[in-house]
C-alpha cells in the first residue's frame, strides 16, 4: 500500500539542492547524486590533499574515444572557489581568496578545455560553483576565450554565470557586470537565498536585501535581460509569513526565473554538526505556497523547483532534464555524452596533477545500456511539468502503482503523457522506488 502520510512527503525526497543546477545530474555531484567534497585544504604554495594522486586514465577521453552527439551539447564549467563556505553547502567548493591559486586553477582548466578542441558544438554554457564572480573578469575571459576557440558555440547560445551578490556590489560590481556581458554572458543567476536581513546575517552572506536590489538593477542596466534568483525555503527560524514575503519581494525585482529549493542538511556540513532542524511538513507547506503564489502571478512552474516567465526557462538545465548530452569541465564536473557517463576527480590536487602531466582528470566512467538510458530519461523527464510519454512510464512502473498515484492526484495522464502534479512532485521518490 502506498504510504502518503504528510511527514513522508518532504521536498527533500525530490533530490533538491541549494543551487540552480539540478540533482541529479548536477555536474557538481557524483553520478549517484551525492555531493562532491574536496579532500584536503588549498594553500598559496600549491594544491594540497590528504590522498595520493589517483592512477587515472592515461589519455583524455576525447583523444581515444569518439562520442556521437546528435545535437549541440551543454557545457558546464566548475569554478570551485567561494568567499566563504556556507554552513549548509556540501558542493565541491573551497573558501580561497589567493589570486595565485585561482590563476593556477584556470591554467589547468584551460588545458582540459583545449583537449576537447574541435569535438563538439555547444548550445549552452554555464559557469557554476562555487562563486564564478569571485574571480577577476580577466580570468573568466581567459576561460571564455578557450571555450570559443575549442568549441563551435552557437551564436545564440545561452551563457549563464552564477554570482554571489557581495561580489557584484558597488561601482566595481557594476563594472564587472558590464565586462561579463561583453564576454558574451547573457544570463545571471544570483544566490540570494532569502530577502530577510536577519537570515542573511545568520548565514554570514555579507550583504542585505537592499544590496540585492542594487545588484539586480545594475545587472539589468549593464545588459543582463535574463536574471535568475535562487531562494531557499524551510529556514527553521523563518515563519510561513516570512517565506511568503521572500517570494513576493523577489518577484518585485522582476527576475525572469526563480529557483526555490528546500533547505537540505548534508552530512559533514556545519549545519549537520549543529543539528539544525529540518521540518518536512513545514517545507511541504512552503513548497505548495510557493507554487500557488507564483502561479497566481503568472509564473510557469515548469520543473520541480524552477519557475520561469514565458520564454525564459533555463535552456542549459533543460538539457539535463531531457537527459541530453552535456560536458562538465573542471574539478568534480560530470558529463554524459552518448552512452557514456563520466566525471572528473573530486580532489583538486588530483585534478590539477593529472592535467599538468597530460593525463585525464576523469576519475570514473560508466557505459549506459539502452535500458538504463530510457530509465534515466523517464525519471529526469518526470521532473518537468510536461512529464513523459505514458508508454515510456509504463515500461518502468507497474500499472497498479501508477493507478495509486493517479487516484491520489499525484499523477495525471493526458493526451498520451504522464506527469506529476505539484503535490505529486513532493512524493516523487516514492514512485521511483517502484521502478522495475
Amino acid at each position: 500500500m502506498l504510504d502518503t502520510r504528510k511527514k513522508e512527503i518532504s521536498p527533500l525526497q525530490c533530490g533538491f539542492s541549494a543551487g540552480e543546477s539540478p540533482l541529479p545530474p548536477d555536474p557538481r555531484t557524483s553520478p549517484d547524486g551525492s555531493p562532491r567534497v574536496l579532500a584536503g585544504p588549498l594553500s598559496a604554495t600549491g594544491f594540497k590533499g590528504d590522498s595520493p594522486v589517483l592512477n587515472l586514465y592515461p589519455l583524455y577521453p576525447a583523444s581515444s574515444i569518439q562520442y556521437p552527439v546528435s545535437s549541440a551539447l551543454g557545457l558546464y564549467v566548475h569554478i570551485p572557489f567561494c568567499r566563504r563556505r556556507c554552513d549548509y553547502c556540501a558542493f565541491a567548493t573551497h573558501a580561497v581568496s589567493d589570486a595565485s591559486v585561482w590563476e593556477r586553477y584556470v591554467d589547468v582548466l584551460i588545458r582540459e578545455i583545449e583537449m576537447w578542441r574541435g569535438r563538439f558544438k555547444a548550445a549552452t554554457v554555464f559557469f557554476g560553483g562555487g562563486t564564478p564572480t569571485l574571480l577577476p573578469v580577466s580570468l573568466i575571459g581567459r576561460v571564455t576565450a578557450a571555450i570559443r576557440s575549442s568549441f563551435d558555440v552557437d551564436p545564440a547560445a545561452e551563457w549563464t554565470i552564477e554570482g554571489h551578490p557581495a561580489t557584484l556590489m558597488g561601482e566595481r560590481g557594476r563594472e564587472c557586470l558590464g565586462r561579463l556581458t561583453q564576454l558574451g554572458f547573457n544570463r545571471l543567476s544570483l544566490g540570494v537565498e532569502s530577502v530577510h536581513n536577519a537570515t542573511l546575517a545568520k548565514l554570514s552572506r555579507d550583504y542585505d536585501f537592499d544590496d540585492v536590489c542594487d545588484v539586480v538593477g545594475a545587472a539589468r542596466e549593464q545588459g543582463f535581460s535574463n536574471i535568475n534568483l535562487d531562494l531557499i525555503l524551510g529556514w527553521p527560524w523563518e515563519s510561513d509569513k516570512q517565506h511568503r514575503e521572500s517570494i513576493s519581494k523577489a518577484c518585485e525585482l522582476a527576475p525572469t526565473h526563480l529557483s526555490v529549493y528546500p533547505l537540505k542538511i548534508e552530512e559533514g556540513t556545519p549545519f549537520f554538526r549543529q543539528n539544525v532542524p529540518v521540518n518536512p511538513d513545514f517545507q511541504a507547506d512552503e513548497y505548495m505556497a510557493t507554487h500557488e503564489i507564483l502561479q497566481g502571478l503568472g509564473w510557469e512552474h515548469y520543473e520541480v523547483a524552477n519557475f520561469a516567465r514565458t520564454g525564459f526557462r533555463s535552456r542549459h538545465n533543460l538539457i539535463y532534464w531531457h537527459f541530453g548530452d552535456y560536458l562538465g569541465l573542471g574539478v568534480s564536473a560530470a558529463s554524459k555524452i552518448g552512452q557514456r557517463s563520466f566525471s572528473n576527480a573530486r580532489d583538486i590536487r588530483n585534478y590539477t596533477a593529472c592535467l599538468r602531466e597530460g593525463r585525464s582528470p576523469c576519475a570514473d566512467e560508466e557505459v549506459l545500456d539502452a535500458r538504463e538510458i530510457d530509465r534515466r530519461k523517464v525519471i529526469m523527464g518526470l521532473r518537468l511539468k510536461e512529464g513523459v510519454r505514458s508508454n515510456s512510464a509504463r515500461s518502468l512502473f507497474q500499472e497498479d502503482i501508477l493507478s495509486d498515484f493517479k487516484n491520489l492526484d499525484y499523477l495525471r495522464e493526458e493526451t498520451g503523457s504522464l506527469r506529476f502534479t505539484p503535490s505529486g512532485w513532493l512524493v516523487s521518490n516514492q514512485l521511483y522506488l517502484h521502478a522495475v
